[in-house]
């Protein structure tokens, strides 16, 4: 039923004009309910829990900017929808639109849609900034974008939305693509759906899309054809509502005037709602691109449009039940939608660094053998240890908690438990986030020298097997310091070395 999929999609957003704010927050990603879906899995390959471990603190960065911005600009909300939309319109969300003239580039900048009108680069590089002071060289470019665009819209009283992350960033840009796949500000509503089937939306998405008009301004050059030459007879657009008609002349004289402008919800100018589609029912749309929803006379956008009309944003229950799997059935398999090959993350847009390689696929075996443990754990945890539940079953983060009584009691440290493709036969990798506990075993880096996570490790033991070793490795420690060769081992391990690739010499059974 179409009611499933219009209204959350009215977070996903897109602005034809040239001169105002929209986005789509995430082409290719999956929808819920607000709070990540335990398990949950996207076609697209992305997953929210992306940055948990390498930047859990990148949402928050990217909030704590976005704040001040918008506080001293609160235009600047939707200029960064805008330039997330005009960045995923053409070649996917790939941070293209970020890169400038070079030897081998032509900035998509520089395209009619863009030049001398998007804004919020300052915004991007500042997150960046940032990001980089506490994550180096981790978050993409386009993630950015996509967290930005969101952000934005909470700021500007829209909802919230689980945002899958782990786009990459492109190191080429389409200035033609940039004048081609972005819908001008007078489109007729042919012109429109033909650009959408183009990406792979239809109906629903393009009205929903268009609910981005909630916020933002457009340029008098972008509509004064409707108030004085519509259709090439000096005559204004007829379906202009009258008072909205006086109203936008005033603004925009027949000449001059170009760079004036005028709100794309002159209700609700500042706030992401619903009253966007109100005013489209009342002949108040400012764009022709806004207006030809109820006057192109195509299928079932009428009443689309009415459905939006009657949503409100206040009503929780009602979000939930439109959920369902919007997104990722809009923009989840086209070809454009993350460019694989140029897995990159750039440096503030510059020199690419190379992105990890994906770790193998756990074996059948170890997959079932997991999926029981942790089964196990959720009913029965160890004392004194949290499982935090995440997407990614090769990799548990645990929260481990001094026992009463010992040196360490109500001190709580952060486990990450990684398990080999072959787990069981192969024991699991453990390690401390640093700082981890002080312990004459327990490096700064946050390697463990316990034996039964090398040598003496045996296929029946568990990751509860190894949590309460190392519980009891910490209660009976009798003072609080590092191993003695701390320095000189951490300083080989600077080039990467994980725990499993040193040869453990175990000597001291005490603590």
């Amino acid at each position: 039923m179409a009611v499933f999929k219009l209204i959350p999609c009215l977070v996903l957003f897109a602005l034809f004009s040239f001169d105002v704010g929209v986005a789509h927050p995430g082409f290719g990603f999956g929808w819920g309910s607000n709070g990540p879906s335990i398990g949950r899995t996207f076609s697209s390959g992305l997953f929210p829990q992306f940055y948990q471990f390498s930047c859990p603190q990148a949402d928050e960065i990217v909030m704590t900017v976005l704040e001040k911005a918008i506080a001293r600009n609160p235009r600047m909300a939707a200029s960064l929808l805008r330039l997330h939309f005009h960045d995923c319109f053409v070649q996917g969300c790939d941070a293209s639109i970020l890169l400038d003239d070079s030897a081998t580039i032509r900035s998509e900048k520089n395209a009619g849609p863009n030049k001398n009108s998007i804004k919020g680069f300052e915004v991007i590089d500042e997150i960046k900034a940032k990001l980089e002071q506490v994550c180096p060289q981790i978050v993409s470019c386009a993630d950015i974008l996509a967290l930005a665009a969101r952000g934005s819209t909470i700021l500007s009283g829209g909802p919230s939305w689980e945002l899958p992350l782990g786009r990459r960033d492109s190191t080429t840009a389409s200035l033609n693509g940039a004048n081609t796949n972005i819908p001008a500000p007078n489109s007729t509503i042919q012109n429109l759906l033909t650009m959408f089937q183009r990406k792979g939306l239809n109906q629903e998405d393009l009205v929903s899309l268009s609910g981005g008009h909630t916020i933002g301004v457009a340029r008098c050059t972008t509509f004064k054809q409707r108030l004085y030459n519509q259709n090439g007879n000096n005559q204004p657009d007829e379906t202009l509502e009258r008072s909205y008609y006086y109203g936008l002349r005033s603004i925009c004289p027949p000449t001059g005037g170009d760079n004036n402008i005028s709100p794309l919800d002159l209700a609700s100018p500042a706030r992401f709602d619903n009253t966007y589609f109100k005013l489209i029912l009342w002949g108040k749309g400012l764009l022709t691109s806004d207006q030809v929803l109820l006057t192109g006379n195509a299928g079932n956008i009428v009443e689309l449009l009415n459905m939006g009309h009657d949503y409100s944003y206040s009503q929780p229950s009602k979000s939930e039940e439109y959920g369902g799997e919007t997104a990722d059935s809009i923009y989840s398999e086209t070809e454009d939608l993350i460019r694989r090959d140029q897995a990159e993350i750039r440096y503030n847009y510059g020199e690419p660094v190379q992105y990890p390689p994906q770790p193998e696929a756990l074996s059948k075996i170890a997959c079932n053998r997991l999926q029981k443990e942790l089964t196990e754990w959720q009913v029965n945890p160890p004392t004194g240890f949290r499982h935090k539940v995440n997407d990614n079953l090769q990799k548990w983060t645990i929260d481990v908690t001094g026992a009463p009584g010992t040196l360490y009691e109500n001190e709580t440290y952060q486990l990450q438990v990684e398990f080999p493709v072959n787990y069981p036969m192969e024991a699991p990798q453990a390690f401390f986030f640093p700082p981890g506990p002080l312990h004459p075993h327990i490096y700064s880096n946050g390697h463990i020298c316990l034996d039964i996570l090398y040598d003496s490790w045996s296929p029946a033991m568990t990751v509860s097997s190894v949590c309460i070793s190392i519980l009891s490795m910490l209660s009976s420690s009798p003072a609080k310091e590092r191993p003695a060769d701390n320095d000189r081992y951490v300083k080989n391990c600077k080039n990467g070395r994980s725990p499993k690739e040193t040869r453990w010499w175990f000597h001291d059974d005490k603590v």
